[in-house]
This record gives C-alpha cells, structure tokens and sequence, in this order.
C-alpha cells in the first residue's frame, strides 16, 4: 500500500485512511478520514440552523426513498422495534395515555362528527355506510377523514 500526509493533522497515513476525490491527481481526499470527520462536525455544530434547513429540505425531497428504507428496516428488525416503541411509550407514556384519550373521545362521538360531514357537503350520501369503519387521521387540532375503510 502507499501512504499520503494529512493536510491537517500532517501525519502520514495509508492511502485507505483517505476518502475517494476524483478531482485530485491521485483521487483521495487532502484530508484522512479522522479528520474530514471531525472538521464536519465541527461546521453542523457551528451552523446549526443551516444544517436544520439542509436535513428538512432533504426529508421532504426524500419522502418515497426514506418511506422505503423505513419499512424494509422495519421488516428486517422486528424484535428491536417492537423494543424501541415499548422504551418509546414508557418514556412518553402522558403523551400515550392524551391520544389514547382523544382517540376515544373522537370514537364516542363518532355519529356526530359523522353527521356534521355529511351536512357539509364533504363526502356523498351514497360513501354513508356503517359508522363504525369510518378512518380518522389527525387527532390533533384538525381532523381528517379519509373515507370508509
């Protein structure tokens, strides 16, 4: 193996300790891995809102392809999900026991809020079949019905 020296650090190092650059002459980083590392740390620390808007901008350009990855993790790692959303809701358990609440307080009065839409004229006499299968989204401020399940 060759070696090359670190611009920052000014050790010499293996060519592997090196990041591939294809605008350099012999296609490495002028800085090893150590130190690449630790110098982007250092930006997202000191740049802290722009590092915000860059990760916002790429989760809302990403959606599908982190949808994706999300689910084939998911199905691959059962077990440990199963684990992290049990720590989830032991950590979080007054924001379990609200939904929870809200939840069943949309459920309660779900012949009422059913009505109300159908007098407003958002969804068509003929989709009113059994109450009961009725999907609710949103449990927050707004509700957002999505049809009949």
């Amino acid at each position: 193996m060759s070696t090359k020296k670190c611009c920052t650090c000014n050790k010499i190092k293996e060519t592997n300790e090196f990041n591939k650059n294809t605008r350099h002459k012999d296609r490495l980083s002028s800085y090893c891995r150590q130190c690449s590392s630790e110098q982007w740390k250092r930006y997202q620390e000191n740049n802290l809102e722009k590092e915000a808007g860059r990760k916002k901008r790429w989760y809302a350009k990403n959606i599908k392809r982190r949808s994706k990855t999300n689910r084939a993790w998911r199905g691959k790692n059962k077990e440990r999900q199963a684990g992290l959303g049990k720590l989830w809701r032991e950590a979080n358990r007054e924001r379990v026991i609200e939904k929870t609440r809200r939840r069943r307080t949309i459920q309660a009065n779900l012949p009422f809020i059913w009505d109300e839409i159908i007098d407003g004229g958002n969804v068509k006499p003929n989709e009113k079949r059994r109450i009961g299968q009725l999907r609710v989204y949103g449990l927050g401020r707004s509700l957002r019905f999505e049809g009949i399940i």
